[in-house]
């Protein structure tokens, strides 16, 4: 490739096809990673999370969907149009992931954060017979994190086991006090999902052995590993089976919290 060639092509990188202003302060943004098929065509759903900071200390959110139309013709560009779906909390949402895998050819999970502590769990879902979409917020997990100082708790972070189905479905979290938990996602009888806190543990302290925020968390090693990073600038791997302590930690390769 010639040096014009790699200009142009940087410089339409740097070009947005569209843009979106949202409307509090952006925190998580989220995409199934494929296409779904609609009465409208094909789309592609995109989940923007926001918060905003109240004057009294709490924090209230909003969550908007987008069915971005996928392109028939090589020469259309993508647009986000105006949400599909929109819905406020009286919370505000920290994270969000969708599910990997479809719990059926028509579902998909997603899971958010909140700045109460709690997680909530949402399903998408398309009509059988009009393929039209639905988005609904299926059932939420009340904090069960508790901070003796009165100081609201907030999960920060929230992460999938991609290795599991939806049958057997479980995530991870991280908390402000510096808690991480793993909760199992089951199918009760009515077929509607609950989440189940399975471990919980005290992550990351600073200051002798004061709690701190645990920013990011994720499973690894095919889900034998929890990662967790926290604001004491360290990394932890935990396993699975034993989490009384970490089995290896990174402290030298970060100089600010880990996000």
């Amino acid at each position: 490739a010639t040096w014009d060639q790699i200009s142009n092509s940087y410089s339409k990188m740097n070009e947005s096809i569209d843009h979106y202003q949202t409307p509090l302060n952006a925190c998580s943004l989220e995409s199934l990673q494929k296409t779904i098929e609609t009465n409208e065509g094909s789309v592609w759903p995109i989940i923007n999370s926001c918060y905003n900071l109240e004057k009294d200390g709490s924090r209230t959110g909003q969550m908007d969907l987008f069915l971005v139309k996928v392109p028939l013709k090589e020469d259309d560009s993508m647009k986000f149009a105006k949400p599909f779906a929109s819905f406020s909390f009286p919370s505000g949402i920290l994270d969000g992931k969708f599910f990997p895998k479809n719990t059926n050819s028509q579902t998909w999970w997603y899971a958010t954060a909140h700045s109460t502590g709690d997680i909530k769990l949402h399903t998408l879902t398309l009509n059988d017979d009009s393929k039209d979409p639905v988005f609904t917020c299926q059932t939420s997990l009340s904090s069960q994190i508790s901070d003796k100082t009165g100081v609201p708790v907030l999960c920060l972070s929230i992460n999938w086991d991609t290795t599991r189905g939806f049958d057997n479905a479980r995530m991870v979290s991280s908390y402000s006090n510096g808690k991480i938990a793993i909760h199992d996602v089951t199918l009760s009888e009515n077929g509607n999902p609950e989440i189940i806190e399975r471990d919980c543990w005290l992550g990351h302290t600073l200051f002798k052995d004061n709690p701190t925020e645990v920013w990011s968390c994720s499973f690894a090693a095919e889900g034998q590993i929890v990662v967790s990073g926290g604001d004491d600038a360290v990394v932890k791997f935990w396993d699975t089976r034993a989490l009384s302590r970490p089995v290896q930690i990174m402290r030298e390769c970060f100089q600010a919290g880990v996000t």
